[in-house]
């Protein structure tokens, strides 16, 4: 007879995150076209059932009574964690200042806004799908211009595909376990503190190396397809944003959900008690236009650069505000 096994918590973290990967690899199974139920499964037809089946018998490995990955959240789960929308952002125009400074500020490693433009042209007139892979090549030309910016005491230090471990979200009916990677996240951090976040395991331990010094906040960013409409996965940057602020404990964070030609902006605000709160989002997505002013579709094709100004303006403001509430010199208003 076989003993059940302790979970140590390094061997919990790793099997947490390979749920994570069978449940997105589960979900994409969902999109492909079935086998016909009178075929005979061949080699390389996947068993789903037993997919199913093999996920189930992670998450009973893992004790938990449900357990969701970010992908999977919805709406009715933001109300079953007590997270509501309390109303939109609303753009209070463009800031010429703080444009000027976004076009006249020169970076290191060659990140200058002129260069900006020229990768974002040349993704433009160079790529064809516009898949998320692609969406990701727009977004990290953007915080990448945005990080060089970033100079003083302070550094900007970015994690990509970060894995946040699973905690409970919700006690009652059901126990609801959530957690998975997360695109984007750019801690704000002093300086002598930026290594020891760079070389963390996973977004918990970076957290907890950067509170034990100083930790001004963190910036989450959620890469989607260019296809797709945005406005569908609020609750998955929600989700996402109140977990690394809860883990902070911050009261407010701010982050953004994007195909990197198009941004929204989302601020979270998290009850006093740390259990739920409420969130605004931009109610108009920034968008990146496009010029053509040659006779081939896209061959020509540049990008509107007030836009991508204006984008790398608000980026630079709210990565350096990312655990402050909105204030009078913001982009944005507060709108119920």
């Amino acid at each position: 007879m076989f003993r059940r096994k302790e979970v140590s918590g390094r061997d919990f973290l790793e099997l947490s995150l390979a749920l994570e990967y069978m449940r997105r690899w589960r979900d994409v199974l969902d999109k492909e076209s079935d086998v016909a139920p009178n075929e005979t499964a061949e080699e390389g037809v996947v068993d789903v059932v037993a997919v199913d089946r093999f996920i189930s018998r992670m998450e009973e490995r893992l004790q938990t009574a449900k357990s969701i990955g970010f992908s999977s959240a919805d709406n009715p789960l933001l109300q079953s964690m007590g997270i509501t929308q309390a109303g939109h952002l609303a753009s209070k125009g463009t800031d010429k200042e703080k444009i000027r400074h976004v076009r006249e500020q020169d970076a290191p490693h060659g990140m200058s806004q002129s260069n900006l433009y020229g990768t974002l042209n040349l993704l433009l007139q160079h790529t064809i799908a516009r898949s998320e892979a692609l969406s990701r090549l727009w977004i990290d030309a953007f915080l990448c211009r945005v990080i060089a910016m970033t100079r003083g005491t302070t550094r900007l230090v970015m994690g990509m595909e970060a894995f946040a471990p699973p905690e409970i979200v919700v006690e009652q009916p059901r126990r609801v376990q959530l957690g998975g990677l997360l695109d984007y996240v750019i801690f704000l951090v002093d300086e002598d503190v930026a290594g020891m976040v760079m070389t963390s395991l996973n977004l918990a331990e970076a957290i907890t190396q950067a509170k034990r010094r100083q930790m001004h906040g963190l910036f989450v960013a959620e890469a989607k397809s260019q296809e797709q409409p945005l406005s569908a996965y609020i609750p998955q940057v929600v989700t996402e944003m109140f977990i690394c602020a809860k883990r902070m404990g911050s009261r407010y964070i701010r982050g953004a959900l994007t195909s990197g030609r198009e941004w929204i902006f989302v601020l979270l605000e998290l009850n006093a008690d740390k259990k739920g709160g409420q969130y605004w989002r931009s109610d108009v997505p920034r968008k990146v236009k496009e010029y053509d002013e040659s006779d081939e579709l896209s061959v020509g094709a540049t990008v509107n650069e007030s836009d991508v100004d204006v984008i790398v303006a608000i980026l630079k403001d709210w990565i350096t505000r990312c655990a402050e509430n909105i204030t009078d010199d913001d982009w944005f208003r507060l709108v119920s």
